[in-house]
């Protein structure tokens, strides 16, 4: 695993016309994890789901790829914020030890 700028992960984006989109964005990636992982079934899923999951699995699959990509970069950003404020603080607390040591 190199280094990347940063240490963010990178998002593979996925080609998908944006009417696609917006419908897997309104099925969330709970249903479609669940309609792409099993065989359609319409009684389960529902009619729609069931066919997009059917006609589009490629799709699906990319976009869920994308979303994870997206979820680890936000986990990435906020361990790095976590980190700056460990070292500020830490700087700090460093500056103050030293300014009583040196009476000022």
């Amino acid at each position: 695993m190199g280094w990347r700028l940063w240490w963010w992960q990178k998002i593979r984006r996925t080609d998908i016309p944006p009417e696609l989109r917006e419908r897997f964005e309104y099925y969330g990636e709970t249903l479609l994890t669940l309609a792409s992982q099993t065989e359609p079934n319409p009684n389960m899923l529902g009619v729609e789901l069931a066919g997009l999951s059917r006609m589009k699995r490629e799709e699906i699959s990319s976009w869920l790829r994308e979303r994870r990509d997206i979820a680890a970069q936000h986990e990435d950003r906020l361990e790095t914020v976590e980190w700056a404020i460990l070292i500020f603080v830490a700087v700090g607390v460093v500056l103050d030890v030293v300014h009583l040591l040196i009476g000022r």
